[in-house]
């Protein structure tokens, strides 16, 4: 919201964006927690998952990253694989 105030020099962008639902304009009101950690910014949510490979060379670093890519997406497979309903399981709680 700093950098907000800093670039609306004649308050106009504040007082659009206090006229809308936040939902519509803040990915910080993203309350989705996907692939471990809570999604408000991507590059954030990336920094945090590598922060401990920060010191390692580039190339380690991104094998890192492709390693933990590489369990996401096993493991959703393998959800996946074995989810036999017709809507997805989010949806399916929702509705009863």
């Amino acid at each position: 919201m700093e950098t907000l105030h800093r670039m609306d020099e004649n308050g106009r962008l504040m007082a659009k964006l206090n006229t809308l639902d936040p939902k519509r304009w803040a990915r910080v009101c993203c309350l989705v927690n996907r692939y471990e950690f809570m999604t408000s910014n991507a590059a954030e949510s990336w920094n945090k998952k590598l922060l401990w490979a920060q010191n390692f060379p580039v190339v380690a670093m991104l094998e890192c990253a492709r390693v933990i890519l590489e369990g996401w997406f096993t493991n959703r497979r393998n959800e996946a694989a074995t989810h036999t309903q017709i809507l997805c399981k989010t949806v399916s709680k929702k509705n009863g």
